[in-house]
């Protein structure tokens, strides 16, 4: 997986997964994940206040496991011009991965001091990211 904690050295975020086998009405199965509520704060949301993180951690989607191993069929950033916001404190996936894949798709990248909920953290200044980014593409 391209973007696994383990490849990076932190297994936060793999140990934190809770796995659930889902039936669809058709007969399949699938597995499901979603962030254990007790690991919620310290893997996604260690700079949202403890009422923010648990109310987060309780209202969490789930997402196909699959997903997150699924390569996709197309890209964007083979064409278009990227920005990344890498949020430092990220204990879901590590900054280095996302250094990493930014350095990958060619992104213009901006650093800010957060952890894995740094749309909900700092909102202005992810904000003023996608603000320069579309002056940048109109």
């Amino acid at each position: 997986m391209w973007n696994s904690p383990a490849r990076w050295g932190d297994t936060r975020g793999i140990e934190a997964l809770l796995p659930a086998v889902v039936h669809g009405a058709d007969g399949t199965t699938a597995v499901e994940t979603s962030i254990r509520r007790d690991a919620y704060r310290d893997v996604v949301a260690g700079d949202l206040s403890a009422e923010d993180a648990l109310t987060a951690a309780a209202t969490q989607r789930t997402v196909i496991a699959g997903a997150l191993d699924e390569p996709s069929p197309a890209v964007g950033w083979h064409a278009l011009p990227s920005w990344f916001v890498i949020a430092t404190r990220d204990r879901l996936i590590s900054p280095a991965a996302q250094r990493s894949m930014a350095l990958r798709a060619g992104a213009e990248t901006v650093e800010i001091d957060a952890s894995h909920a740094v749309c909900r953290s700092r909102p202005a200044e992810v904000a003023e990211v996608i603000a320069t980014a579309a002056r940048a593409a109109a």
